[in-house]
């Protein structure tokens, strides 16, 4: 049990700093994997504790799909690479989103 509780702990602390590195990326973010030829302008996002960051935006193209790796890129051209444990669209949790959605990306920092 302790080391579960310690496992929760370390993976909170990692979320919390994404959330913080995001917030300093600044307001215009974009998602994209070029090898999936995905473009995501992100609207806002905000933090869940003990969970990550929800990132919410449209799909411009390409697709995503749960568990694929994402470059988070901000307007001053700094790159974070991310892993997409969970999508959402209109509170429904879905496996693929495609050009034309509007989703919540549930992102932890990729290891």
């Amino acid at each position: 049990m302790i080391g579960k509780s310690s496992d929760n702990a370390v993976a909170e602390k990692k979320n919390n700093d994404l959330g913080s590195r995001i917030k300093r990326m600044g307001s215009s973010l974009e998602i994209t994997a070029p090898k999936q030829g995905l473009r995501m302008v992100v609207i806002y996002f905000f933090n869940i504790k003990g969970r990550g960051s929800v990132l919410v935006g449209k799909i411009q193209s390409g697709a995503v799909k749960v568990n694929d790796h994402v470059v988070l890129t901000a307007k001053n051209g700094e790159n974070m690479e991310c892993l997409v444990k969970e999508i959402e669209a209109f509170r429904k949790k879905i496996n693929e989103a495609k050009a034309g959605d509007t989703v919540g990306l549930l992102l932890c920092a990729s290891d």
